[in-house]
């Protein structure tokens, strides 16, 4: 905000607060007991605008700064239903950008692609396997009924690797599952839950 600005916004306070007061911002002069500024409804709405701007002059000269990252991720089930569904296969690091985006928070870090990855391969979704004397990830069975495929590529430095992606009702598989995906807990609950249910009683 320029100087010209902050003074235009200083003045619609000034006259803002001298109306929300039944003042003429003008003359200084009191209005008419009967001036619609001095109407009830009127004089609370004025006052809520006095403050609004208040408070906007205040963000403009105390701006906040972001930093990126800063925040673990996390989303609601609204902002999830904004998701649109990708026809053209997405990787993990696609997936976890457009997750990214939704939540229209710079200072909130993204779905990590290796917890997706993880939760994957704990699910049984995903196997690791010797590929060309390298560990790799391919889908097994039960992944490619749900929508997982892998095909052989080469990255930027000429190796040749697994690409995995992830087809619509693949991405549905992993909103379906975002929470328990990106809770840094979720495997030790699960572990602790299974250990907590009852041994089967002998014969």
């Amino acid at each position: 905000m320029n100087e010209k600005e902050l003074k235009i916004l200083d003045r619609a306070i000034a006259y803002t607060s001298s109306l929300a007061r039944g003042v003429n911002p003008l003359d200084n002069r009191k209005v008419s007991p009967n001036d619609v500024v001095n109407q009830e409804k009127i004089h609370t709405y004025l006052e809520y605008v006095e403050q609004i701007l208040k408070k906007y002059r205040y963000e403009q000269l105390n701006p906040v700064v972001v930093v990126k990252n800063s925040l673990p991720f996390g989303i609601t089930r609204e902002q999830l239903k904004n998701y649109t569904y990708s026809e053209e296969p997405l990787t993990a690091s696609g997936f976890c950008a457009k997750l990214g985006d939704l939540t229209n928070n710079p200072a909130m870090s993204r779905p990590r692609p290796q917890d997706i990855n993880a939760w994957l391969i704990q699910e049984g979704y995903l196997q690791e396997i010797e590929y060309l004397g390298r560990i790799a990830k391919t889908p097994t069975e039960k992944g490619k009924e749900n929508g997982i495929l892998a095909a052989a590529a080469v990255n930027q430095k000429n190796e040749a690797y697994i690409r995995l992606t992830f087809t619509p009702k693949a991405q549905q598989l992993l909103l379906k599952n975002i929470y328990e995906i990106t809770d840094k807990n979720a495997a030790a609950k699960k572990a602790a839950a299974e250990q907590a249910q009852p041994s089967e009683p002998k014969e």
